[in-house]
C-alpha cells in the first residue's frame, strides 16, 4: 500500500518542502523554506522517491489526496499550536484547519514529519487527547468537577508560589498560600492552588490563530497546569489588570468548552 492510500502521510522535511513548492503553497509550519538553488538541487534527489511511492507522477503532478492534505496545511483558515511539557520534555503539535478538512502535524523520533487528516469537528478532542499523553478523551462524556473557582493576583506572586524550594511540607505550603491571601485570595482556595502547584504533572498551552474578516487576524492563547488528582488550573493573563494572572480550576469539560469557544466553526 502506498503512502497515498494510508490514513497518515510521513514525509522527510525535504519531501514536504518540495511538494509544497510544486503545489505553490506555504511550507508546513516549523520546516525551513529552502531558497531556489537548494530546492533545485534537492528536487533531483527527492523526487524519484516520491514517484516510487506514487505521491508524485512522472509529469510532476502531486497525487490528489496528498495535494488536498498539503493545501490545508499550506493555506489554512485556522491554525492551532499545542505544547505539552512534562518532566522537562516538550512536545509540539500543529493543527491546520479548513471547513472541509483538518490536518495534525507532528515530528517523529526518526526525523520524519507525520501529517494526519481528520474531520474539523474533532479538533478540540484531538488537542485534549494530545495533552492527556495520548489517552483517548471523549469530551462529551467527561464528568464535571466542583463549580469553577478562580482568583486573580500579580504575576510576581504566582512566580513566588512556583519558586525553587520544597512545597511538600505543611509549613512551606502555608507560607506560599499566605502570599496569595495577602493579595485577597480566599485562604482555602489559596492552599488548594499551592498544593496543586507542588504536584504539577504537565504544563500545556494552545495558541489559535484565524482570520474571521478580510485583513484581520485574531489570536488567542490558553495555558493551563495539569496537577493530576489536584485538577486542571487555567493560568492566563488577566483581562482587567495589567501584570496580573487569572487562575481558575476547570473540569476537563469546561476546558474543552473554552477551547471550542475560540473556533469560528464547529468543533
Amino acid at each position: 500500500m502506498s503512502q497515498v492510500d494510508e490514513a497518515v502521510l510521513d514525509l522527510t522535511i525535504s519531501e514536504a518542502s518540495l511538494l509544497a513548492d510544486v503545489l505553490g503553497v506555504a511550507v508546513p509550519p516549523g520546516l525551513v523554506d529552502p531558497d531556489d538553488d537548494v530546492a533545485e538541487q534537492t528536487s533531483g534527489v527527492v523526487a524519484p522517491g516520491l514517484v516510487e511511492r506514487r505521491i508524485l507522477d512522472g509529469e510532476g503532478t502531486v497525487a490528489a489526496p496528498v495535494a488536498d492534505l498539503l493545501t490545508v496545511v499550506g493555506c489554512p483558515h485556522l491554525v492551532a499550536r499545542a505544547v505539552h511539557e512534562e518532566g522537562g520534555v516538550s512536545e509540539i503539535r500543529s493543527f491546520a484547519v479548513r471547513p472541509e478538512m483538518a490536518v495534525e502535524q507532528r515530528g517523529l523520533p526518526n526525523g520524519l514529519v507525520r501529517f494526519t487528516p481528520f474531520h474539523p469537528g474533532q479538533l478540540v478532542e484531538r488537542i485534549m487527547a494530545f495533552v492527556a499523553d495520548g489517552h483517548a478523551v471523549v469530551v462529551d462524556d467527561l464528568p464535571h468537577s466542583e463549580p469553577t473557582v478562580s482568583f486573580e493576583c500579580p504575576v510576581e506572586v504566582i512566580e513566588q508560589v512556583f519558586s525553587d524550594g520544597s512545597t511538600t511540607d505543611h509549613h512551606s505550603e502555608a507560607e506560599r498560600a499566605a502570599l496569595l491571601v495577602d493579595v485577597g485570595v480566599d485562604p482555602a482556595l489559596a492552599l488548594s492552588f499551592v498544593v496543586a502547584a507542588a504536584g504539577v504533572r504537565s504544563t500545556n498551552s494552545v495558541t489559535v490563530l484565524h482570520r474571521p474578516a478580510e485583513q484581520e487576524v485574531v489570536g488567542v492563547d490558553l495555558t493551563w497546569l495539569d496537577a493530576a488528582e489536584n485538577g486542571l488550573w487555567l493560568n492566563d493573563p488577566s483581562e482587567t489588570n495589567t501584570g496580573w494572572r487569572l487562575v481558575a480550576r476547570l473540569s476537563a469539560t469546561e476546558l474543552a468548552a473554552k477551547l471550542a469557544s475560540f473556533l469560528p466553526f464547529g468543533s
